[in-house]
Order: C-alpha cells, then structure tokens, then sequence
C-alpha cells in the first residue's frame, strides 16, 4: 500500500472514531460517547499512574471514562468539566460503567431518536 492511501484511510477512520453514539445507561438516560482512540488508552495509562493518595480518592476509571464521554456534537468535555464528572462516575453502579465502555468499543445499547424522545 502507498504511503498516500494510507495516510488517507487513517484519516477518514479517525473521523469515523469521532463521530458520536448515543447510549442509554442505566438510571441515567441517553449519553453520547466518542470510540476510544490510542490516545485515549493513552490517558487511561497515565491516570492509572496517578498518587495513590489521588487513586484511593477518585479511583481509576471514573476519571478514565469520563473520556470517553461527549456532547451531542462529539465535543468533549473540558478539563475543569472531566474533573467535576470523574469523581462522580466513580460512584455510579458498574452497569453505568460498562454501558459507557461497551458504547465506545462498538458494542452499544444504541437509542433509536424516537425512543430517546429527540
């Protein structure tokens, strides 16, 4: 394969990636989520670093989920927002945790708009 046909199809699937899906989680309604990217692995990689002092109070995958995590435009949150959700995430029921996981890995409980109510 060129080079130039490469470059082109990694790029288009990097859009692709960004696009958002809508997931119904548990107790919280309709979420919108991007798919995981290297770079989000990445993030994961480097909270799972974190103080145990920062660990034993947030956890680890509150503040990595919350990645994952999106608007309806596929935006993510910003820094000060992931902050105040990561915590918050960390309290939610495991399915909460797997709805938005299995979203971002394909696997999606996906909500037709007329169900959502949009």
């Amino acid at each position: 394969m060129k080079i130039e046909d490469l470059v082109a199809r990694l790029e288009s699937n990097a859009v692709a990636a960004s696009t958002p899906v809508q997931v119904d989680v548990p107790g919280l309604g309709v979420l919108y989520v991007r798919k995981r990217t290297v770079k989000e692995f990445e993030a994961m990689a480097s909270i799972s670093g974190a103080s145990s002092d920062e660990k034993n109070e947030i956890g680890v995958f509150g503040p990595s989920i919350v990645r994952l995590l999106c608007n309806e435009d596929g935006t993510r949150f910003t820094a000060s927002e992931e902050k105040l959700l990561g915590p918050l995430l960390s309290k939610q029921p495991e399915d909460v945790f797997h709805a938005i996981v299995e979203a971002s890995d394909g696997n999606s409980r996906k909500v037709e708009a007329t169900e959502s109510g949009n």
